[in-house]
């Protein structure tokens, strides 16, 4: 028999959390647990779309340290917009603070021309392959082993080591090699897509997003 795990978005956008009806972060998330949902999703906006929100993984943060089962993940994460050891300090964080309970939700980043791009100097047309680079050294750096990040860097000891979480990567932007069969519903993607690896080393990528639709 399959179970169906459903889980819904926390409200993170300042519209709906200014909203009466809308509960505070902190309590959003207890209900969301309460009612026995399987996940909870904030949304990775800061883009400069022309959407006030808060940070997706400072809100993460936040239902990690009110619940103790509902998963949390992200919805989805712009890798490109975080450098590598960044991203895996982030992860190690929230893996620590949830006891293992997040989902790595990631894509390559909408809204490439905006001003927070320009701001922090990442170029919309090399998403694709930064993603690639950034998902192959986060199962390294997050096991604590020493990385060499560029040839010109010395090697990176990351600390406190972490459980590499789940990635799921939308099919619909993926590189087909990308995406697990586990992970992925018929109506949205050929199953054919899968790469085989996945099944026993989640969380070691084994195709890429260089070529993503974007």
């Amino acid at each position: 028999m399959t179970t169906i795990k459903i889980g819904t978005s926390l409200p993170m956008a300042m519209e709906a959390l200014e909203a009466p009806e809308t509960p505070p972060v902190a309590e959003a998330a207890r209900q969301i647990e309460e009612l026995g949902l399987e996940s909870l999703w904030p949304s990775d906006l800061v883009l400069g779309d022309g959407t006030p929100t808060l940070e997706a993984a400072l809100t993460l943060a936040t239902a990690a340290a009110v619940t103790t089962r509902v998963r949390i993940g992200f919805s989805v994460l712009a890798v490109p917009l975080r450098p590598a050891p960044w991203l895996a300090l982030q992860t190690a964080t929230l893996q620590h603070l949830s006891n293992d309970r997040l989902l790595l939700g990631v894509g390559s980043g909408g809204f490439p021309g905006a001003p927070f791009w320009q701001a922090l100097g990442v170029s919309g047309r090399e998403r694709g392959r930064t993603t690639d680079a950034t998902l192959r050294l986060l199962p390294r750096l997050l096991s604590g082993e020493p990385v060499r990040i560029s040839e010109e860097a010395p090697p990176l000891t990351m600390a406190p080591s972490a459980t590499m979480p789940p990635v799921l990567v939308a099919p619909y932007w993926a590189d087909p090699r990308w995406v697990d069969p586990r992970w992925v519903d018929p109506r949205w993607a050929d199953p054919r897509w899968a790469d085989p690896r996945w099944a026993d080393r989640r969380g070691t990528p084994g195709g890429g997003l260089s070529d993503a639709r974007a």
